[in-house]
């Protein structure tokens, strides 16, 4: 095959060719040959992300020299929605069902989270069915409790969905 204008080419060890070195993309009169390319945000994201909370718990519940596990994974999720809430690149939504509908409960030590999440204009739903069963009721009132069916159908279309 021969090199076309675009990229030096050489064969691959496959078989095929592989592009070695960029070359003009296009040339027109007056505009500098140079390409340029422009930075972007590192962590920059596209698309709906979706944060998807089914417990109150970050991990196993297993006990390692002498931390009960479920405190140390409800340590971790606290810690987890405290750092996502002074991020600059917030989720579209959070979404909580299982045990995940405590922490939008009264009393619980991730509700100041939760509240703040709200009030940076991020989604929060909680299942309904899950708060009919855990008799819990978001202390939140801008959390929606919604049907299981309307999260199944919001994690479908996320471009990302974070579990943690």
């Amino acid at each position: 095959m021969a090199p076309d204008k675009h990229h030096s080419q050489t064969k691959s060890r496959c078989g095929g060719t592989v592009a070695t070195e960029p070359r003009i993309l296009f040339e027109a009169d007056g505009v500098d040959p140079q390409t340029s390319f422009a930075l972007t945000e590192p962590y920059a994201r596209s698309g709906r992300v979706v944060v998807a909370i089914s417990s109150d718990t970050i991990g196993m519940l297993t006990e390692e020299s002498g931390v009960p596990g479920a405190e140390h994974g409800a340590e971790l999720l606290r810690i987890f929605l405290e750092t996502l809430c002074e991020r600059s690149n917030l989720p579209d939504e959070v979404l909580l069902y299982g045990r995940g509908v405590f922490l939008a409960a009264d009393g619980h030590p991730a509700l100041p989270s939760i509240r703040l999440l709200c009030h940076r204009e991020v989604l929060i739903k909680a299942c309904s069915e899950s708060l009919h069963f855990y008799e819990k009721k978001p202390a939140e009132p801008n959390v929606q409790p919604v049907p299981m069916s309307e999260i199944t159908r919001i994690m479908m279309r996320a471009d990302r969905v974070i579990r943690p």
